[in-house]
């Protein structure tokens, strides 16, 4: 999808940074989708000459986008990676015409958890700045900035190397938010932790949430189990089409679902103020995975819980959490001696 939009000053630092008022064009890009056709993503369109609103961009409004992007009218262009580089929108990017000021990637950890057999667009975002400075005019500077929530020292250094930048200036904050409540149960046989979710959504009452599961199959048998209880919600994960998608976060949104029981897969780009809170039936194998989705609760600066079960430590009572470690990690070595093309 191909959309460009202003942002209104300070919702969003990736957009406050791109928006003084000079001539050129930014070029932004947001991982799975980001903002594009979701109701309640934290980016909205502004009133200002050569915006368009964030959703599903209709044939008339992106051959409109294309020719502004060759007139040079658009102050910023959102899009995905592999929108940035479809021939329609590179053929016009590379004119030598065309001033472009920098380039912005949102959700920059994507470089490194994604590209071998996923979205491998990715793998490709750092010859991008390069290729277009080889058809600009000598001596064009085109800036370069990357976002993310979650990025340890490790991921902070891959991206660097993948984008090739140069001692860039790194801008740190701490993660930690006063009203997330973080709780760890222990679940010591799979009905146990059934019991301790039912005991958990009893306490938050009509409240707005999310359940994370770690595979297809359980949020769909945990969605189905849950709304024979009486709640209000429904499964969410990759396997659905984007339609059936958009269509669960609206229902999200909106509050006709109470809470989703979702994959990772649910959530980027989404911004929803009131979730009070964020269940994770499983704990997720990665800290920076916890912490994007335990961000997702109160936004709005009330008090969200986060609850995360988890198998008793030895696994003999209850196995669950150290079978899906041991296939978890033996998929995450493979993953990482796997030599890059």
């Amino acid at each position: 999808m191909l959309s460009s939009y202003c942002q209104p000053a300070g919702q969003i630092d990736l957009f406050s940074i791109a928006g003084p008022a000079t001539t050129g064009t930014n070029v932004g890009g947001v991982s799975l989708g980001g903002a594009h056709g979701k109701p309640g993503a934290r980016t909205q369109a502004a009133s200002a000459s050569g915006c368009s609103p964030p959703q599903r961009t209709p044939r008339p409004q992106r051959k409109q986008t294309l020719e502004a992007i060759a007139a040079g009218k658009l102050r910023l262009l959102y899009l995905s990676p592999e929108t940035l580089l479809s021939p329609p929108v590179w053929e016009r990017l590379l004119r030598p015409q065309v001033e472009i000021n920098g380039l912005i990637l949102d959700e920059a950890h994507c470089l490194v958890q994604w590209g071998d057999t996923f979205r491998p667009a990715y793998q490709r975002l750092g010859a991008v700045r390069p290729a277009l400075l080889r058809h600009k005019p000598a001596g064009t500077k085109m800036a370069i900035a990357a976002f993310t929530a979650t990025a340890d020292g490790f991921t902070q250094n891959k991206i660097e190397k993948s984008l090739g930048l140069q001692e860039p200036e790194r801008y740190l904050i701490n993660p930690y938010r006063a009203n997330l409540n973080l709780q760890v149960k222990t679940a010591w046989s799979p009905g146990c932790r059934r019991q301790l979710l039912s005991q958990f959504l009893e306490q938050q009452g009509p409240a707005s949430g999310l359940i994370y599961g770690r595979s297809r199959r359980e949020t769909e048998e945990l969605a189905d189990w849950l709304a024979s209880q009486g709640y209000r919600t429904n499964a969410y994960h990759a396997g659905l089409g984007p339609e059936e998608r958009r269509e669960l976060e609206n229902q999200w949104l909106s509050g006709e679902l109470q809470f989703v029981v979702c994959t990772s897969a649910f959530g980027m780009g989404i911004n929803k103020p009131d979730v009070r809170f964020v269940i994770h039936y499983h704990a997720p194998q990665l800290l920076s995975e916890y912490l994007q989705e335990v961000g997702r609760g109160g936004r709005d600066g009330q008090v969200s819980q986060a609850l995360t079960l988890v198998a008793e430590p030895t696994g003999w009572l209850n196995p669950e959490d150290k079978q899906r470690d041991r296939f978890s990690e033996k998929n995450y070595k493979n993953s990482i001696s796997k030599p890059r093309r």
